[in-house]
C-alpha cells in the first residue's frame, strides 16, 4: 500500500480506492542483446552523433574555401559586339543582327594572393575549426560505444540472474507442492509447510527485484540509443 501511495505522489494522482494496475508483465527477451547490432542501432538513432557528422561536413566546407581562396586565380573574359555598318539607319539596324562587321573581346587575369595574411588566419581558423570537430566526433564516437558495451553487458548478466532467480522460484514451489502432498498424507507439519510458503516467497521476491533490475536496464539501454520513444510508440516532432 505504502508503494501504491509513492506513486500516486509521483504522478500526482489524486488518492482514490482504485488501485493503479500495470498494463505490462515483467519477462524476458528471448535473444541475448549482439553488442554490435546496439551499436548500429545507437549510431543510426544517437542525435549527438548526427550532430558531430553534421559539424564535421560543415567544417569541411568552410575549409574547403579557405584553402581555395589561397590559391592562384584565372580567370577568363570575352564577349561578342555585333555591328550593323551602314550609311542608312535602317539599313545599319537590320544588320545588327547578323554575324557581319563582328568586334570579339578577350581578357585573361591572373592573380595571386601575396602576404594575405587576413586569409592565411582565416585558412589556419578553418583548419583548426576542421581538426577539433573530427577529434569532437570521435570522442562522441567513444562515448557511445564504451556507453553501449557497458549497458549491454549488464543487461546480459542481469537476463541471466533473472532466469536463475526464475528457475529457483520454480524449484521452490514444486519443492512446496510435494511437501503439501506430503502433509495431506500425514508425513508432514504445519511448521514445515510454512518454512516452505516462506522458502517460495523470498524465491518470488528476488525473481522479480532481479527482473525489475533486468528491465531497468533493458530501458537504459533504451535510453543509450536514443529509441526508448519508439519503443513504446512516441515520436518527437
Amino acid at each position: 500500500m505504502a508503494a501504491l501511495n509513492e506513486l500516486r505522489l509521483l504522478i500526482n494522482h489524486p488518492k482514490i480506492d482504485k488501485y493503479i494496475l500495470p498494463i505490462e508483465v515483467l519477462g524476458i527477451a528471448d535473444n541475448e542483446i549482439s553488442f554490435i547490432e546496439s551499436l548500429k542501432v545507437a549510431f543510426e538513432n544517437r542525435r549527438d552523433y548526427e550532430r558531430a557528422k553534421k559539424t564535421i561536413k560543415a567544417k569541411k566546407i568552410k575549409f574547403n574555401m579557405k584553402r581555395n581562396e589561397r590559391w592562384p586565380q584565372l580567370d577568363f573574359e570575352g564577349s561578342l559586339k555585333l555591328n550593323g555598318v551602314e550609311r542608312l539607319y535602317k539599313d545599319a539596324a537590320a544588320d545588327a543582327f547578323t554575324h557581319e562587321n563582328p568586334e570579339y573581346y578577350a581578357k585573361m587575369t591572373f592573380s595571386f594572393p601575396f602576404e594575405d595574411r587576413e586569409a592565411k588566419s582565416a585558412y589556419n581558423k578553418s583548419k583548426y575549426e576542421k581538426a577539433k570537430a573530427l577529434i569532437d566526433f570521435k570522442k562522441v564516437e567513444k562515448t557511445i560505444v564504451t556507453e553501449i558495451d557497458d549497458i549491454a553487458r549488464k543487461v546480459n548478466v542481469y537476463k541471466d540472474k533473472a532466469m536463475q532467480s526464475i528457475r529457483i522460484e520454480e524449484l521452490q514451489k514444486k519443492k512446496l507442492e510435494e511437501e503439501e502432498r506430503q502433509f495431506r498424507y500425514g508425513r508432514s507439519d504445519s511448521d514445515r509447510i510454512i518454512r516452505f510458503q516462506e522458502d517460495l516467497l523470498i524465491a518470488k521476491l528476488r525473481a522479480l527485484d532481479s527482473l525489475n533490475a533486468y528491465k531497468d536496464f533493458l530501458i537504459d539501454l533504451y535510453l543509450t540509443q536514443d529509441t526508448y520513444l519508439d519503443k513504446k510508440g512516441l515520436t518527437v516532432p
